[in-house]
């Protein structure tokens, strides 16, 4: 008996080597019988000298640490070689796994590519890592679920993992499901009628039916030729096309400038054809085009008030500012500071109309020169001049017709002799 137990041990020791060879390429699809047999099979040579995995390596099954019923006494389960290839194995695996290996990339990957739930498992700190969760996402857009609150309301996470997986929209947040855009990425790569979208993304109808319209450009095409008031509402592609805008623009007589894009707002062309209908429409138009002096004119020639919204540079133009004064006199209160203290410009504007007088700078307004030519012109100019100035011009006048000067006082409080006297 001692002869034959000793020849079975012999057999037994000479066999393993072989059973390892045999049973290694079927034990890696049987992930529970692997770890039920793994004390016959060594782990690699690499795990046993320390490598790069060495500390996601469970204690081998020897010494006070040893194995029972297939956990070491730490309660963490045993296996044979690394975490890395255990969890790629199972990914079930990553559940049971240290905290080093769940928050291990490599690891977490790998048993995510097997099945998005396992990233449920992984640590907090890397389902709040963006650069990460983006990374997962594109192997299983469903992974999006386990991700940290602030990543699925991320709209750049969210397009990653829809691109991936449509489905992957229902587990973003509610605000990025109510995007209209994010939900036409996760349409175009179905078919599906209205009512399946709503309930495979679980996003509101009015949302999917935004985003359907955008998906298909004839869509807003027709409804913003219905109704150039839909441009508001449009995707940012039929807010770039160009003749569709042009078209609204003149439907609208202008307004619909607003609701154009960026780039439109920038086209000359486009904003010249909103201001000639609608000069306050300058307002939507870019900088560039506000400074612009012929638009800037065309748009004042259309409502004198438009030359409010240019630039600085714009209104201290001297054509412009006269042609806007002569449409109307309170022009003069949009036109430049620089140009309201140029004693010519002002001089001329008070030969057009005496009451200019008012919108003229403050050291202007204590000239004499200026305050007379306006008092000519209008006497109720004198109204805006200092006190000081009115008696002088007033006298520099000669003696007008007595009623002249009744009518005159009556509106003012000036202290003057209608008798001919001074004041």
């Amino acid at each position: 008996p001692t002869a034959a137990t000793a020849a079975a041990a012999q057999d037994t020791e000479l066999a393993k080597p072989l059973l390892s060879e045999v049973l290694a390429p079927l034990l890696a699809t049987l992930p529970d019988v692997t770890l039920m047999l793994a004390k016959f099979m060594p782990p690699p040579e690499e795990d046993r000298a320390g490598g790069e995995d060495a500390d996601m390596v469970a204690a081998p099954d020897s010494g006070e640490g040893g194995v029972i019923d297939g956990y070491d006494t730490d309660g963490v389960k045993y296996h044979a070689g690394s975490w890395r290839d255990a969890v790629q194995v199972d990914w079930r695996e990553l559940r049971v796994a240290p905290h080093a290996v769940r928050n291990d990339r490599q690891a977490v990957l790998g048993a995510v590519a097997k099945d998005e739930r396992a990233f449920g498992y992984a640590t907090d700190a890397l389902k709040a890592d963006r650069g990460f969760v983006i990374e997962a996402v594109r192997v299983r857009g469903e992974a999006l679920r386990h991700a940290a609150p602030a990543l699925r309301a991320d709209r750049g996470v969210v397009l990653e993992a829809v691109a991936q997986d449509r489905f992957a929209l229902r587990h973003a947040d509610e605000a990025v499901r109510a995007d209209p855009e994010v939900v036409a990425a996760a349409m175009k790569l179905s078919g599906h009628t209205l009512e399946c979208h709503t309930q495979e993304l679980a996003a509101k109808v009015h949302v999917v039916r935004q985003a359907g319209h955008s998906v298909d450009a004839s869509v807003w095409q027709t409804k913003v030729r219905r109704d150039w008031r839909k441009l508001a509402e449009a995707p940012p592609d039929a807010r770039d096309d160009r003749e569709l805008v042009l078209e609204a623009v003149r439907e609208s007589w202008g307004e619909a400038l607003q609701f154009a894009s960026v780039a439109l707002k920038a086209d000359r062309e486009v904003v010249l054809e909103a201001v000639r209908l609608r000069g306050m429409s300058l307002e939507y138009a870019s900088e560039e085009l506000r400074g612009d002096v012929e638009v800037v004119r065309a748009a004042t020639l259309q409502n004198w008030e438009a030359l409010s919204l240019a630039t600085e540079e714009a209104r201290a133009d001297r054509g412009l500012a006269t042609e806007a004064l002569i449409q109307h006199i309170d022009a003069l209160k949009h036109v430049s500071e620089v140009l309201r203290a140029d004693f010519d410009f002002m001089l001329r504007a008070v030969q057009r109309h005496g009451l200019a007088l008012r919108f003229a700078s403050e050291e202007l307004r204590q000239n004499f020169d200026l305050a007379l030519e306006a008092f000519n012109n209008d006497s109720l100019a004198l109204r805006w001049m200092p006190k000081e100035l009115q008696e002088r011009v007033w006298e520099a006048t000669g003696d007008p017709d007595p009623t002249h000067r009744r009518t005159t006082t009556r509106w003012l409080d000036v202290n003057v002799d209608v008798g001919g006297g001074g004041g």
